[in-house]
């Protein structure tokens, strides 16, 4: 296994309460204007590429290939409005929506709240519009600041993101994000993830325990 870059975190199953069984490694190298994950499985295989590209610190564009799906995904931001393409099993379609302020995805999540870290803080909640590729668009969703905890002698803040939309809301697991106060880094995540595994012979979407390295 070709091992570039930074070791940035592990997915456990949410069931693997002692973390002895990784479901995936990753590891993120930044080229440029590009940042490339990579997600390897146990034996070491290539399972998941994703890409960001950003332009004077805004996202233009980020793509997920699930290789032993043969699934692609991507969404493009220009002239604003944001264009969505999803290719399963040799059939693409494509979809496309306007572009809002709020509009992120997994990989600028982040840099949106420490963009409104101050406001967070005081307010406790943000709205965002959440870009899910497989669904060629967005959904708004709530972010709450629900608590402080301590870990390790560091003051983690307790963040829940769960959909606006009371439909949405019930199909949807929250997903939790921890962030350490600090530095304002995600220490670690649960919930549901945009990537899919080979459970007993069935690819399922995972619902894991993300452990980020900063």
């Amino acid at each position: 296994m070709a091992q570039t870059g930074t070791h940035a975190g592990t997915l456990y199953s949410l069931q693997d309460a002692n973390q002895t069984k990784p479901i995936y490694k990753f590891y993120r190298e930044k080229r440029g204007a590009e940042t490339i994950t990579r997600f390897y499985d146990a034996k070491g295989e290539l399972v998941v590429e994703e890409r960001a590209v950003t332009d004077n610190g805004s996202l233009r564009s980020y793509s997920i290939d699930q290789k032993l799906l043969s699934e692609f995904g991507s969404a493009e931001l220009k002239d604003g409005r944001v264009t969505y393409r999803y290719r399963r099993q040799g059939h693409e379609k494509e979809d496309s929506e306007k572009s809002q302020k709020n509009l992120v995805f997994a990989p600028d999540l982040l840099d949106f709240i420490k963009k409104h870290w101050k406001a967070f803080l005081e307010s406790k909640e943000l709205t965002i519009r959440f870009g899910v590729l497989d669904r060629l668009t967005s959904y708004e969703f709530e972010l709450l600041l629900e608590d402080t905890v301590e870990e390790g002698g560091k003051k983690l803040l307790k963040v829940r993101m769960k959909p606006s939309n009371f439909f949405v809301n019930l199909a949807v697991a929250p997903i939790y994000l921890y962030l350490e106060k600090e530095t304002q880094e995600i220490v670690r995540t649960t919930g549901t993830t945009p990537f899919k595994a080979n459970v007993d012979g069935r690819w399922e979407q995972i619902e894991a325990l993300t452990i980020l390295e900063n």
